[in-house]
């Protein structure tokens, strides 16, 4: 070969790094922004994944073209990081809960995006620029798409409130600026460190204003707790302020310290005490779930799956505290992530994840670093994890990702040295067959959605095809059966209806799963299981009338008078949360209900009405 053609291959390879490189830069940017675009529909999720597999085959190309080193590191926390996927895949494949869990697939995806997030950073450090792009990016999307909504330009994805950005909840919203909130402050006090345009300065001034604004009306305490440590800890950093707080001697300042951090916890409980008794209420009730499988857990996503069952059990064999009934409600997370992650993977599962946070906290970053806002972020979002549910989220997924491969590259550990060529090859095999599986997923929704349209446009024929397509990729999804099982029901076939909605409620504990499952049942005059359906569903929303007056008339028709006047007259004396005209009907009806059953006793016939 000439000199010319070396120099050809040479250029020829160079423009490829170079191309490879963008990919890499601007994958990982439009990465971070579909993540909160998947809460607009399944185009978002479509768009996503291939913007995953996009970001794998440019680290490929830019490995193949020498751009990467022949030997990667691995460290302690990056070993801890192998360990807790292997473990999460062999747990719940054992379990039985890995095939079509869609939650599942996320997580671990995120887990290994932090692989390649920690091989790009080892080779160049320069990628984190665009991270921090793509962070600022998503904030600002997340802040203008909220404001549109307050000022009433936008329409909030769920209308029971007002704005809740991309993620439709004012809660969701608030924990993920809560995480973002210290990186803006941070950049802000040490900007020069970041970047160089001074409008850019001002953009993040705004957008960390704008941030803390929606995270003060959003209302959530979990948020407002997380942003303050974070905040201060940056603040802390810059200024030293800790050594203000113990001028008067370290008893002293302690005493004093612990003194407003319980006064400000009782007033935050006092400031929604309902919404934390319920958050009380759930932990406790949750306890039953850690015993069944303390080790190991219950597989991943059973939280969500069994909790309601658990809670229905409570109310049936205890009496309980009216304020319990109250709070009682169907929840779908634990709103602690520690306990969730107990429930779900187990002792052994924590102590794993835990090491990782100790590890993470505990890595000695240098003192002009300017990476310090990673530690502080991941604080911010472990203390939202105690109140809230930030791991069901994926764009915190993607901040933790980010923040723990930040963290880790920046530290100082001893590391094994790995040939490159082995580590990536196997990554991206395990990326690729995680995004092919969630995308298997989001094909069987497609079919799904088209089903339900179908059928809510009275077409249950064409309907009961795609929902017959879809079950192949999400027979372990809870809810797809309801809506299977429901439109079975609608179609008059029982049978098969009862089947599906049993098979949906071992998946989920969604109470209308179970008072369909009990109107098909009762359509069999199989009254004894449609009796402990309708008394599940009663269970998972004790104060909610509807279950309830089921039941009474699924007394009525077995012929059991006491047993249906004895739950009227409870339903009758029941206090609504909120005051609707439904809830007014029900208790009309009971009324009639009691009546006609008192008069039955005497010998009398029912007056004429009509039940639902």
């Amino acid at each position: 070969m000439g000199v010319s053609d070396g120099f050809e291959v040479s250029f020829k390879n160079k423009t490829t790094r170079v191309a490879m490189n963008k990919t890499v830069k601007i994958s990982l940017v439009l990465i971070l922004m579909t993540s909160h675009l998947l809460y607009t529909g399944i185009h978002a999720a479509v768009v996503h994944h291939l913007l995953l597999l996009l970001l794998v085959i440019a680290m490929l190309g830019q490995h193949w073209n020498g751009e990467n080193k022949k030997y990667l590191k691995m460290s302690t926390p990056d070993i801890l990081m192998v360990v807790f996927v292997l473990y999460l895949f062999l747990n719940n494949a054992f379990q039985g809960s890995f095939v079509g869990n869609k939650s599942l697939y996320d997580f671990l995806s995120i887990f290994l995006l932090y692989f390649g997030i920690r091989f790009l950073v080892q080779n160049n450090k320069s990628i984190l620029r665009y991270i921090f792009y793509g962070i600022l990016v998503t904030v600002f999307l997340e802040i203008m798409t909220s404001f549109g909504q307050i000022f009433r330009v936008l329409q909030n994805s769920d209308a029971q409130f007002v704005f809740g950005g991309l993620f439709g909840n004012p809660g969701a919203l608030a924990g993920y600026l809560s995480i973002t909130a210290p990186f803006m402050l941070f950049v802000i006090l040490n900007y020069k460190k970041f970047f160089q345009s001074e409008n850019l300065y001002y953009f993040i001034v705004c957008c960390f204003a704008s941030a803390v604004y929606l995270i003060i009306v959003a209302n959530s305490r979990g948020a407002w707790i997380a942003s303050f440590v974070g905040l201060y800890l940056v603040l802390n950093q810059k200024y030293k302020l800790s050594k203000y707080l113990f001028m008067v001697g370290r008893i002293k300042s302690s005493i004093g310290l612990l003194m407003i951090v319980v006064i400000a916890l009782a007033a935050l409980y006092n400031y929604k005490p309902d919404s934390a008794f319920g958050r009380l209420f759930i932990w406790k009730t949750s306890i039953p779930m850690i015993a069944e499988n303390s080790i190991c857990g219950n597989g991943f996503g059973s939280f969500e799956n069994d909790y309601g069952k658990v809670q229905a059990k409570y109310f049936l064999e205890n009496t309980p505290a009216e304020k319990e009934v109250n709070v009682a409600d169907y929840v779908t997370c634990a709103y602690n992530e520690i306990l969730e992650m107990v429930v779900d993977s187990g002792f052994a599962g924590l102590v794993i994840f835990l090491l990782i946070i100790y590890f993470a906290c505990k890595t000695r970053l240098g003192h002009h670093s300017e990476y310090y806002f990673a530690k502080y972020s991941l604080v911010a979002l472990m203390i939202l994890g105690m109140f809230s549910y930030p791991f069901d989220l994926m764009p915190n997924l993607f901040m933790f990702a980010i923040f723990l491969s930040i963290i880790f590259t920046d530290g100082n550990y001893t590391a094994l040295q790995l040939k490159s060529n082995l580590i990536l090859s196997v990554w991206a095999l395990v990326l690729f067959c995680l995004v092919y599986l969630s995308s298997l997923y989001t094909y069987g929704i497609y079919h799904f959605q088209n089903g339900y349209k179908e059928i809510l446009a009275h077409d249950i024929e064409n309907g009961l095809e795609d929902y017959k397509y879809a079950e192949k990729y999400l027979k372990n999804t809870g809810i797809f059966h309801f809506h299977y099982g429901s439109a079975l029901y609608l179609n008059k076939d029982y049978h098969g209806s009862v089947n599906h909605l049993i098979k949906s409620t071992e998946l989920c504990s969604d109470p209308h799963a179970f008072i369909m499952l009990g109107n098909s049942l009762k359509a069999l005059k199989r009254y004894e299981q449609a009796e402990k359906a309708y008394e599940t569903a009663s269970g998972i929303t004790p104060s909610k009338l509807y279950p309830k007056y089921l039941l009474a008339n699924l007394y009525v028709e077995m012929g059991l008078h006491d047993d249906a006047v004895r739950l009227a007259e409870k339903i009758v004396g029941m206090s609504e949360k909120v005051k609707t005209t439904a809830g007014s009907e029900i208790k009309q009806e009971m009324g009639l209900l009691i009546k006609n059953c008192k008069n039955i006793r005497k010998g009398k016939v029912y007056d004429d009405i009509h039940y639902r």
